[in-house]
């Protein structure tokens, strides 16, 4: 004989939150002499809605708002402010269950509990949504679009356990601290002329690069350079390469121009023999498998798509680099009054994206139409769309071509308009045309952006 099936309670643990919930109320009470209970260090690890039963959600946002405002926030205190705002529910019986309970040493333990069991909720929600999302006719929900919104929520979850983290103390620290030099994963090698040095060889993990520059004057061959280069250079990584705008097959022209001879008009006008575009392809396969491995992400825009696909090839491939090409094309939900703000939130989003993965970000930019004026190149105001940009971003470097000659080569600054940690200044690079590809200066004698 079969039974029906009885639904399972989401979970929770109403002890923890009685716990919790007493403690914050008793440890106030004027007739108690114990310690005092940091109810900002508890607004740090929950907020109301973790907790399973309205009525204690109801005592927390009282006790909050009663703290804030300054005002007592002992049994009484409360017991008053909610009979006054809920008057419909027998707050007797509720606070006099809780003011038995309240180990004030303890508080922060019940509340990671009553958070981690708030997660485990989320994530059955999640569960539910993610089957209805699923059941739906493709043409409501495409797949790629369900994995994006799955990735931003499951993303979000995670996030919400870090706010209780220790802080650490002076000596601690410092003792734990190496010097940079011994440590290869520390900055992200760039090696072109005296960019390099002004970058202290590098940049660094866990920080955001805007790199700006009018339409075709070379950011994405600069972007895909810096992959390349990171991929092949003493210490380097594995790097990720995401573009708004290329198909994967005008990546791939690119690339292949940088590692072998070939030039990029050549090869698209088709005035390269099979034999000769074989051999190139195989010269750039061969040098592509001698060093770390640059991924490529072609035609994807909504910011939160691309945070959870550089997430998932940290977790992965162990990434280090991830250049974004670039920001004018990209789209973030939410509806935002001006356009700078949404600007704002993107960028605000990488660098939380960079410091959470511990990887370089390289956010490729266009510049405004008034920089065209400057005879001594961009400056920091040419940023176009938003000062976010400016204001999130670790590094600044602005590309700037005083003359377009006619000829194969011609000569590019590059000016390190910001370096939160380091010196400013210009570097003089040549950038090959038909090659599409930045290299230091011949007479330095230093390596290419994108070796061959």
């Amino acid at each position: 004989m079969s039974h029906p099936r009885q639904a399972a309670l989401p979970p929770h643990d109403l002890d923890a939150e009685r716990q919790l919930l007493g403690a914050l109320l008793v440890t106030a009470h004027e007739h108690f002499d114990l310690i005092h209970v940091e109810i900002d260090e508890i607004k740090s690890i929950i907020t109301e809605l973790a907790f399973y039963l309205d009525q204690h959600r109801k005592v927390f946002s009282a006790i909050v708002r009663a703290h804030d405002r300054g005002e007592p926030t002992d049994l009484r205190a409360i017991a008053a402010v909610l009979h006054n705002l809920h008057p419909s529910i027998d707050w007797d019986t509720t606070l006099s269950d809780l003011s038995y309970g309240g180990d004030a040493a303890n508080t922060n333990y019940y509340a990671r509990i009553v958070r981690e069991t708030a997660r485990k909720r989320d994530l059955m929600r999640v569960g539910a949504e993610l089957r209805e999302r699923a059941s739906r006719p493709l043409e409501t929900d495409a797949v790629e679009e369900i994995l994006t919104w799955l990735a931003s929520t499951i993303d979000e979850i995670d996030q919400s356990g870090v706010g209780d983290r220790d802080p650490l103390e002076e000596r601690d620290l410092l003792g734990a601290f190496k010097n940079p030099r011994n440590l290869r994963d520390v900055r992200i090698p760039v090696t072109l002329g005296h960019l390099g040095r002004i970058l202290d060889g590098g940049f660094e993990r866990g920080t955001l690069t805007t790199i700006g520059a009018r339409p075709s004057c070379g950011k994405t061959s600069m972007g895909l350079g810096l992959c390349v280069h990171a991929s092949r250079a003493t210490g380097g990584c594995a790097a990720f390469f995401v573009s708004a705008e290329m198909t994967a097959q005008q990546i791939a022209l690119r690339l292949l121009s940088m590692r072998s001879t070939l030039m990029v008009r050549n090869i698209r006008a088709g005035d390269v023999s099979d034999r000769e575009f074989n051999e190139a392809v195989e010269q750039a396969v061969s040098l592509a498998a001698t060093g770390k491995t640059v991924y490529v992400l072609d035609r994807i825009r909504n910011v939160p798509a691309i945070g959870a696909q550089i997430r998932r090839q940290v977790r992965r491939h162990d990434i280090g680099l991830a250049v974004i090409d670039y920001l004018g094309l990209l789209e973030f939900p939410g509806k935002f009054d001006r356009h700078d703000l949404k600007i704002g939130a993107m960028t605000s989003f990488f660098k939380s994206l960079a410091v959470d993965t511990n990887t370089a970000v390289v956010l490729l930019v266009q510049l405004s139409r008034g920089s065209d004026a400057r005879k001594q190149g961009p400056v920091l105001a040419d940023l176009k769309d938003s000062s976010c940009i400016e204001a999130d971003a670790d590094n600044v470097l602005l590309i700037h071509r005083s003359k377009d000659l006619d000829t194969p080569v011609c000569d590019t600054e590059i000016i390190v308009a910001k370096q939160r940690q380091g010196e400013t200044g210009k570097v003089t690079v040549e950038y090959h045309k038909g090659r599409m590809m930045y290299q230091a200066k011949i007479s330095s004698g230093l390596a290419a952006m994108a070796p061959a």
